[in-house]
């Protein structure tokens, strides 16, 4: 957020730079680490994440970062998936 308006209306302020540097935290608790799941039947992704200030949303990817859905929470999160196929 580098680039700001020449000329605010008022009551508008100029923004400053976030301080924040430290990454929030995120725990996948729901399935665990190599859980096999079964085809056609919703799978129930749980977790939580944690950040110095707040978190203000949760998302995920479920085909290696190509796209991301929005996960049901902030710092207790859930994200239904619905697997269709095989290898998905």
């Amino acid at each position: 957020m580098m680039v700001q308006p020449g000329n605010l209306q008022a009551p508008l302020v100029a923004t400053t730079a976030s301080a924040d540097v430290t990454a929030p935290v995120t725990t996948i608790n729901n399935p665990a680490h190599n859980q096999s799941v079964l085809s056609g039947i919703p799978i129930s992704i749980s977790g939580t994440a944690t950040d110095a200030n707040a978190v203000a949303g949760t998302e995920i990817s479920v085909d290696g970062g190509s796209s991301w859905q929005p996960a049901n929470g902030t710092g207790q999160w859930s994200f239904t998936f619905h697997r269709q196929r095989l290898g998905m």
